[in-house]
């Protein structure tokens, strides 16, 4: 096979040249050849040195795709985003749980009489516990075991999301907390937002925003304020950012991680398409890091909060240092609702 990158054309006026132009131009021919032979086993290898990524082939073609499909499964899912039905704020003492209007908590499902149960909130100056009660004979569980009438239930609360749930009718909901206040959050597998939804919108795969990048420990945890949809700031532990080069210029982003030792980082940034081509909340992207700190951020897997499909979820918004001045035309794009 011929070696690409050279010009054949020029061997036509080689006839006519001096012996010793013969032997300058072979030798200027004989180097663009190597050139071309040996300048990709060169960058090769300069990429599997520095850990830069290799541009995408088909098979990373392939895999992004697949997890595009995976993300649109897991949104249409029973435990997708769609289902989230209902946000609640719970207020100090007695709260009616119905699908009345008269009720504390109005929820989805016609079938739930009203009062059928209620949430007793007990409150302190930085402390809350919340208690089920059933009222009547339509059925509540609690986890896997049923609430008898008339007898209460405390319900374990968890900011991360691990909180007891609570079955009624074809509901699910769960107590937790958000800016210190305790609410509710209801699933309904026949949620209406599950028939609206148009699918997911992303750019065309961008090679280019595949990068390499590494997670720089700090000595010990700086804080950083993370506002969110309701209003409210959360100070989160940082134990690091993550670096990364793009057209000669270096940027970092600050991870929202629970751990010190954590190595799948999330990060919740901005750019210069949010709010315009992109959600106006900012997007999500994950990075994998090995115990040196190298991993590769890839902004084809940039994908949007769940505050861009369902007014009943509730998410955090870009920290200021996570904004990008430039335009990550890659990822999820604004919802096609």
């Amino acid at each position: 096979m011929e070696p690409t990158g050279v010009d054949y054309r020029a061997w036509d006026g080689l006839s006519q040249v001096t012996h010793s132009s013969f032997k300058a131009a072979l030798v200027v021919v004989l180097m663009v050849v190597m050139n071309a032979r040996w300048e990709p086993a060169m960058a090769a290898e300069s990429d599997a040195r520095w850990g830069r990524p290799n541009a995408l082939g088909k098979t990373d073609l392939k895999e992004i795709g697949d997890w595009q499909e995976a993300r649109d499964r897991r949104l249409r899912s029973d435990s997708g985003w769609l289902t989230i039905a209902g946000f609640h704020w719970l207020e100090p003492g007695l709260n009616s749980i119905g699908s009345s209007v008269s009720s504390d908590v109005m929820l989805t499902d016609p079938a739930i009489p009203d009062g059928a149960a209620s949430i007793r909130v007990e409150s302190s100056a930085d402390t809350f516990r919340v208690f089920l009660r059933r009222n009547t004979d339509f059925p509540v569980r609690l986890g896997d075991r049923p609430v008898p009438v008339g007898q209460e239930r405390e319900i374990r609360t968890d900011p991360s999301g691990s909180s007891d749930r609570v079955k009624l009718g074809r509901l699910t909901f769960w107590a937790m907390e958000r800016g210190g206040k305790p609410c509710l959050r209801v699933r309904d597998p026949e949620s209406p937002l599950l028939d609206e939804f148009a699918g997911l919108s992303f750019y065309p795969v961008e090679p280019d925003l595949r990068l390499a990048a590494r997670y720089v420990r700090f000595p010990e945890a700086r804080p950083l304020q993370v506002p969110s949809v309701l209003g409210y700031e959360t100070e989160y532990p940082c134990y690091g950012t993550l670096h990364f080069e793009k057209d000669g210029k270096t940027y970092e982003l600050w991870p929202l991680v629970s751990r010190p030792d954590e190595t799948n980082l999330h990060f919740v940034f901005s750019d210069e398409t949010t709010g315009l081509a992109t959600y106006g909340g900012g997007r999500f992207i994950d990075v994998e890091v090995d115990a040196s700190g190298r991993g590769v951020i890839d902004f084809n897997k940039a994908y949007n909060p769940p505050c861009a499909y369902n007014p009943f979820t509730t998410c955090p918004l870009p920290p200021a240092p996570n904004h990008l001045p430039f335009a990550v035309e890659a990822g999820e794009q604004v919802p096609p609702f």
